[in-house]
């Protein structure tokens, strides 16, 4: 049973103090059918909201089947009146913008009953009030005792002990009021009905007990007709629970019953993604001009200087290890990863032969095949190349035009001797612009199978000598410098099998100056064919020491070589990586490489950008200069994101409060605290992503289209993860504005938020 022992409430308002219920005791029970009378203003529906736990109370105690009630959390008296009663309210406190199906269905939605069972019991309820024939007509459309139905339906979908009713015909003809009460009447069989009335004649036929009220004081309670008084049933938190997927659906249906809102919501959030995307790629531009502006020195060895290329070392000039690579290649717009890079910032002179004409002025440098060997389809003309005599030629927009004059013809490698390597066949055609390169002292490049690149890569690792020195030579020799930086003369090394073991072959050394020295001249002692000791070479990456080197000469050949075999080669050939070149998908792609690059990987890797001709330990991150632009760009771009906060909030609030009744009503049929908010952020996800998804074919245009120097560059600088992460941003903005409303909805009890919005 419910009982009430003195209990008192009272109504503070512009600091005035003013009763509501004065030191009220009684007993209720199942199958009663109890009518509260009293004059206007009397407090019986204070009396009824107190009891039904709609409103609170300041002294007294109420017992709960014996248990004290004074205690409860908002959280708990929420699920006393989610388990324990149902309300008839005189003003119907129907979701409008609901169908009469939806209306019903609500309460046993968020009782966690199952989905057929939900709509079997809808229907049947629906038919026991007479609505059949309204079942997906909005409340909106129902006339007023057809509204009072619907409540009363409502009321027995939720099941329970008690059934609460303020005037629940108040606004209703005589017949239609007769209905509403009959069917109160049926329903206090088996369950506790209160009904707060002004009329008890109206109702006295149907009443078991009248309690009268007068200024806030029980006056008279007695007994009209005799009924079979039960305790009310103890009902645990055991329970079925709404599930995720219902709240979801019913988030849904709260959007799409409101159309007009949802689509202004989506249009905020349109806006709001607008605004905030607008702002992050303006800060990925500054961030990476920033990034790019700083540590600056010109460094000539670069000849492949393309936007979409970045050189990486160590910075502990160790070995670039496996683990290393696969790091580099995992990073977001990252295309491919050339080791033994070297290769292509060599030059060399060419001839080209077609038909009768010859060309001996043509400059190429080398690209290798693994970094284009998946872009066919931006050849020009003809196909990759396969055997090892066939090449494709990278041209500059220069001769790309006239690209047919070079496909079909051949070329050979014009050596510093004068000598000619072998042919090759021009098999295809590039444009250097469609793969991002751009050259630095060269027309074009040059782009062989893979076999054939990796040839030409040992063959010319030669030219990344920086510095080679012989110890164990006689002094004798140090006049005419013969082994001092002989690598240097020569470009290329060919490997012969056929030679003895730590045995260099000289062909050719400085052919003139060998034959005048050897030619009866003062220093004639000095020709000697063979000498021995350590061969000492210096490259880009490291310093290798070689003893035991026997080094000939061969004075009868006038081409310029260096021939080892394959033993020796690997000794002096780097097989480890000490570099690599990163090439991105794009000068767009290459940004977002360079800024994840200098964050993730500030203490591990030198990052080198030969397009902007910077060198600098992850990207100048130790810079004053950069981290002081950083940091007011960061800045500047938080505090538009909390711009953005706030300013969506405003607008947010102004939406929600016209839906604040519902999320009210929502509480009063058994939608607690938790819920409600999940309501409320569930639709706010709903319209944030919804928002996104309009925004994102505006944004993806904006990116190829827009020009440099328009205010709208920055969208040219996203890359597709940078989307997520403007998604992920939204999805907060939304998530702390949902939780700010949650906490809105609650802050006063049902019964002053109902009078509030009236």
């Amino acid at each position: 049973m419910i009982k009430l022992v003195n209990v008192s409430k009272y109504y503070s308002s512009n600091n005035v103090i003013a009763l509501g219920l004065r030191k009220a005791n009684l007993e209720l029970s199942t199958n009663e059918f109890v009518a509260i009378v009293g004059e206007s203003g009397s407090g019986k529906t204070t009396l009824l909201n107190v009891i039904c736990g709609i409103d609170t109370y300041e002294e007294g105690e109420i017992y709960l089947n014996g248990e004290e009630t004074s205690y409860y959390s908002t959280e708990e008296m929420e699920q006393y009146r989610k388990k324990y009663v149902a309300f008839v309210f005189q003003t119907y406190n129907l979701i409008d913008s609901y169908t009469v199906l939806q209306n019903v269905e609500a309460p046993m939605i968020l009782a966690g009953y199952a989905r057929k069972e939900i709509r079997r019991r809808a229907l049947e309820i629906i038919d026991r009030v007479g609505l059949s024939k309204h079942v997906h007509h909005k409340a909106t459309k129902l006339s007023g005792g057809q509204k009072q139905r619907v409540v009363i339906a409502r009321a027995l979908a939720k099941d329970c002990p008690i059934i609460a009713a303020d005037e629940p015909t108040g606004n209703l003809d005589s017949e239609s009021g007769k209905q509403i009460l009959e069917l109160l009447h049926e329903i206090s069989k088996d369950k506790l009905v209160i009904v707060v009335t002004h009329d008890f004649d109206q109702i006295k036929q149907y009443a078991t007990r009248k309690i009268r009220i007068y200024d806030g004081e029980i006056v008279e309670d007695i007994a009209i007709k005799a009924c079979n008084k039960q305790p009310l049933p103890t009902i645990d938190d055991s329970e079925a629970k709404i599930k995720w997927r219902d709240i979801v659906k019913m988030s849904f249906a709260n959007l799409l019953s409101q159309p007009k809102k949802t689509i202004f919501l989506l249009l905020l959030m349109f806006l709001t993604t607008f605004f905030i995307a607008w702002e992050y790629g303006s800060f990925n531009r500054s961030t990476v001009e920033n990034a790019q502006s700083v540590d600056r020195y010109y460094q000539p060895q670069f000849l492949n200087i393309g936007k979409n290329r970045i050189v990486i070392r160590k910075v502990d000039g160790s070995i670039l290890s496996a683990a290393d690579i696969l790091e580099l290649s995992g990073i977001s717009g990252v295309k491919s990863i050339i080791d033994h890079d070297y290769i292509i910032d060599q030059s060399v002179q060419i001839i080209l032969n077609y038909g009768d004409a010859e060309q001996f002025d043509y400059y190429a440098s080398y690209a290798t095949y693994n970094q284009y060997k998946n872009d066919a389809e931006l050849l020009l003309g003809g196909k990759l190349p396969e055997a090892d005599d066939e090449v494709v030629m990278i041209l500059t927009d220069e001769y790309a035009g006239n690209y047919s004059y070079f496909l079909d013809s051949t070329i050979s490698i014009y050596l510093q001797n004068g000598n000619i390597s072998t042919e090759y066949d021009v098999v295809g055609v590039f444009s250097a612009e469609d793969l991002g390169i751009e050259y630095s002292g060269t027309q074009m490049s040059l782009m062989f199978s893979e076999a054939e690149t990796e040839k030409i890569q040992k063959s010319k690792y030669i030219r990344v000598i920086t510095n080679t020195t012989f110890s164990g030579v006689d002094e004798v020799l140090e006049p005419v410098d013969i082994v001092s930086n002989i690598f240097s003369y020569y470009n290329s090394i060919t490997i012969d099998d056929d030679l003895p073991d730590n045995t260099i072959v000289i062909d050719g050394w400085n052919y003139e100056l060998f034959e005048a020295i050897c030619s009866g001249s003062p220093y004639s002692d000095y020709c000697i064919t063979e000498t021995t000791g350590t061969l000492s070479i210096t490259d880009f990456y490291f310093t290798n020491d070689l003893p035991n080197i026997t080094i000939e000469y061969n004075s009868s050949k006038a081409m310029m070589d260096i021939s080892m075999n394959t033993a020796l080669y690997e000794q002096i050939f780097p097989q480890d990586i000490y570099q690599v070149s990163l090439f991105a998908d794009d000068d767009v792609a290459i940004n977002s490489v360079l800024i994840t690059l200098g964050f993730l990987y500030a203490n591990k890797y030198n990052v080198t950008y030969p397009y902007e001709q910077a060198q600098t330990t992850a990207l100048g991150i130790g810079s004053i200069l950069y981290m002081f632009s950083y940091l007011a760009s960061l800045i500047s771009f938080i505090l538009i994101i909390g711009i953005a906060i706030l300013v969506t909030y405003l607008i947010l609030k102004l939406i929600f409060n016209t839906k604040m009744r519902d999320y009210t009503i929502f509480r009063t049929i058994g939608a607690d605290k938790t819920i409600i908010k999940r309501f409320i952020t569930i639709e706010n996800l709903i319209t944030t992503v919804f928002g996104f998804l309009l925004f994102l074919p505006l944004a993806i245009y904006l990116k190829y289209t827009v020009m440099e120097g328009n205010a709208l560059y920055g969208f040219h600088y996203y890359q597709f993860g940078q989307y997520f992460i403007l998604l992920g941003i939204m999805l907060l903005i939304a998530l702390i504005n949902s939780r700010r409303y949650g906490k809105r909805v609650f802050k006063e009890s049902v019964n002053k938020t109902l009078k509030q919005i009236g």
